[in-house]
């Protein structure tokens, strides 16, 4: 039956209608009004159905934007706790918080894990009235994550959507200074503890809202339609002139920045069968855009249209699912351009729909007349510019042809949520804290660590104005393979000529590692002798009027002694120079570097054990490696041995040394180009100079042919 709470009403794993109600003299210590599991509060919307004698006595003055337990119009007074707890925990499944009516009490920690199916907490206000959290006893709500060896793991969500002018609040449980929802005598209720004036709200009630360095930060907006869900006609934004704008879009995955989203995800009603939502944003034409509907109510019949700032209709979609299986292609005939909007699938790699062969699987659609489409932005490619997503009800009946490009027919209502994704595959909105009145806690909001992938941050960064070009100052980055993408990124400056970076790192497979190798024994699990493949990458630099970048690897020694295994100045390396005929290409993040100076080296099997790496400026070398530019070195030990030679990895064709090897092969198995090839040292091998009157040759002297004129007449 699972753990008891001391409140009135108890709700575990369901979502009640709680509505019209009075709750009043449940004093004792620590009794809330209600008290509610993190799984009840649900992404499920959920209506006020009416009683068991049917509408009559239905709370009519409600919209259909509510998720999860519907709180509304309750009156507490003198209960120990005048609110609705949230028990604390892992979440489960995706959680709304978004009964505004009444505080919601947290008073333990709330988990978010890594995305499966359905993931991620929201707490969102509505257009007209905030949601207020209060929180004590160190309680706090923290966006987790685990790194795992796979490309597109999601982590923790956390999103706090409050409104212009009503923000989500979380306060002290002890701060009586803001409250939600009405006492037992239709007083505003702010004495959430019940206790008067008798405590006072101080710094650390609380922890924070934490996002780990594992969870979810990608680039895709989470944002809801800012029109109310209780209107009974049209609404606010039902023409393009009166579109709400959800901000722009990047022209593909690789141009995202901080204004430029990889996509955006809302949450919206059609409130009456008339209304309309008409959405805004900026796009680049020529690029690919899927919009789909998702997650919608069992009672809503979408469509989504495209539309022109006339409201006219270039390209529309009804039903997904059956234009996937029917390859159906809808535009507007009468439009002067044509425009198509195609089937969501793409591509044939995609997880097929086992329970409708031929398309592909809709991640999270629950409604078989979702609409979805996939459109070519119109206009002149490579252009920026405004377009116009409008969401309404179908006009379909039963047994009864119908027009989907007229508007004014629509028959059905409903919640829904609205992508608009570059890609085909469902985009997870990132975590996000917009409008938010965070009081008394310890710390309020806490990073650590994100956005984790980002190509310009990085995941760690030089320790702040740090010159002292020691050692002992270097930044630790633990073990590399112990991260989701088994690597790691810094950022970092070259204050002057001199300075050196220095970061100390590790390789290891062991029982932490995302690339983990079985043993051979029973007795040894994993292989953690087992080498790990590295690439060292320096970017923006070279281009920029930054420094020319040198490369120093070192094996760090259990005593702390280094020994130089490997380092690098300048690459050419095609995938990490601007494409062909883009100039510097700084558009595409993704490459790094604008020009050869940028230092590069791998890939390379290091062995497990402890590293250092240094970055300096071509100006500064490894004192062993003075050799090359110091005619006597005697006094650097080891220096007259020291050889540079290409990595493992480059295939060589064929090598010679000076000093004795063993019998080399090149690549196919054949013996070396140079075994028996050796050719005696001649005096042709060297340069005769001779000079006649006013010209200078350079002469073969073993066959007395001149190779070369330097000048002729003194020309």
């Amino acid at each position: 039956r699972g753990n008891n709470d001391g409140a009135v009403i108890f709700v575990l794993s369901s979502q009640p209608v709680i509505v019209n109600n009075i709750i009043r003299d449940n004093n004792v210590a620590n009794t809330a009004a209600i008290s509610v599991d993190t799984t009840s509060l649900s992404a499920k919307p959920v209506r006020d159905a009416g009683r068991a004698t049917g509408f009559n006595a239905r709370e009519t003055n409600l919209g259909l934007g509510n998720y999860g337990p519907l709180v509304f119009n309750n009156r507490l007074g003198n209960n120990a706790l005048n609110g609705m707890r949230v028990r604390g925990g892992t979440l489960l499944s995706e959680s709304v918080w978004d009964d505004t009516d009444i505080v919601h009490i947290l008073q333990s920690e709330v988990i978010v894990p890594d995305f499966h199916t359905y993931g991620g907490l929201r707490l969102a206000s509505k257009v007209d009235s905030s949601l207020v959290i209060k929180a004590s006893n160190n309680a706090g709500i923290t966006a987790a994550g685990r790194p795992l060896d796979i490309q597109d793991r999601i982590g923790g969500t956390v999103q706090i959507l409050g409104s212009p002018g009503f923000p989500v609040v979380i306060t002290s449980l002890a701060d009586d200074s803001i409250g939600a929802g009405f006492d037992d005598e239709g007083a505003s209720l702010r004495d959430t503890n019940n206790d008067a004036s008798a405590s006072t709200p101080r710094p650390g009630d609380w922890r924070s809202v934490r996002f780990t360095p594992f969870s979810n930060d990608r680039n895709v907006d989470m944002t809801y339609e800012l029109e109310s869900d209780r209107i009974a006609s049209s609404g606010d934004n039902d023409i393009p002139s009166q579109a709400q704008d959800i901000g722009k879009l990047a022209g593909n995955l690789k141009l995202g920045d901080e204004n430029l989203r990889l996509g955006v995800s809302l949450t919206g009603s059609i409130a009456s069968p008339t209304d309309m939502d008409v959405y805004r944003f900026s796009g680049v034409a020529g690029g690919t855009l899927w919009i789909d509907i998702d997650q919608s109510s069992g009672s809503l019949d979408s469509i989504i249209d495209l539309i022109d700032e006339s409201g006219r209709i270039m390209a529309l979609s009804d039903d997904s699912l059956s234009e996937s299986l029917n390859d159906t292609e809808l535009g507007n005939p009468n439009y002067p351009t044509e425009i198509r909007a195609y089937p969501m699938d793409q591509l044939a790699t995609e997880v097929q729909n086992s329970q409708a062969a031929g398309s592909n699987v809709d991640f999270q659609a629950t409604n078989p007349r979702d609409a979805g489409m996939r459109i070519i932005l119109p206009g002149v490619a490579g252009t920026t510019n405004s377009y116009f997503v409008r969401v309404r009800s179908s006009n379909k009946l039963p047994a009864l042809a119908t027009d989907p490009l007229d508007t004014t027919g629509g028959i059905t209502v409903g919640a829904y949520k609205l992508h608009l994704r570059l890609q085909e595959k469902q985009e997870i909105a990132g975590s996000t804290v917009r409008f938010a009145d965070l009081r008394f806690a310890t710390s309020g909001i806490e990073v650590f660590g994100n956005p984790i992938h980002s190509p310009l941050v990085g995941e760690f960064a030089e320790l702040a104005n740090d010159a002292s070009n020691q050692l002992s100052s270097a930044l630790d980055l633990g073990n590399v393979m112990v991260n989701d993408r088994a690597g790691v990124s810094v950022a970092g400056n070259l204050a002057t000529a001199s300075d050196i970076d220095w970061f100390n790192f590790e390789v290891g497979r062991d029982e932490d590692s995302v690339q983990q190798l079985p043993g051979n024994t029973p007795n040894t699990p994993l292989r953690v002798d087992a080498h790990g493949s590295l690439i060292f990458d320096l970017d923006y630099a070279d281009g920029l009027g930054r420094a020319n970048t040198q490369l120093w690897i070192f094996r760090r020694e259990a005593g702390g002694n280094l020994t130089l295994v490997l380092t690098a100045d300048d690459s050419s390396i095609q995938d990490d120079q601007p494409r062909v005929l883009e100039g510097t290409d700084q558009n595409d993040l993704t490459r790094g570097s604008l020009g050869t100076r940028d230092a590069y080296i791998g890939p390379i099997e290091m062995p497990p054990g402890q590293y250092t790496v240094a970055i300096t400026n071509k100006s500064v070398s490894y004192f062993g490696l003075r050799q090359f530019t110091q005619a006597d070195v005697t006094t650097i030990p080891g220096a007259q041995n020291l050889r540079l030679e290409p990595l493992d990895s480059v295939a060589r064709v064929g090598e010679d040394r000076f000093e004795q090897q063993p019998p080399r092969t090149t690549a196919s198995g054949a013996p070396t180009v140079f075994v028996g090839g050796q050719v005696p040292f001649n005096l042709a091998d060297v340069t005769l100079f001779t000079s006649r009157s006013t010209s200078m040759s350079f002469v073969n002297p073993l066959t007395g042919a001149i190779e070369a004129n330097m000048s002729r007449d003194g020309v």
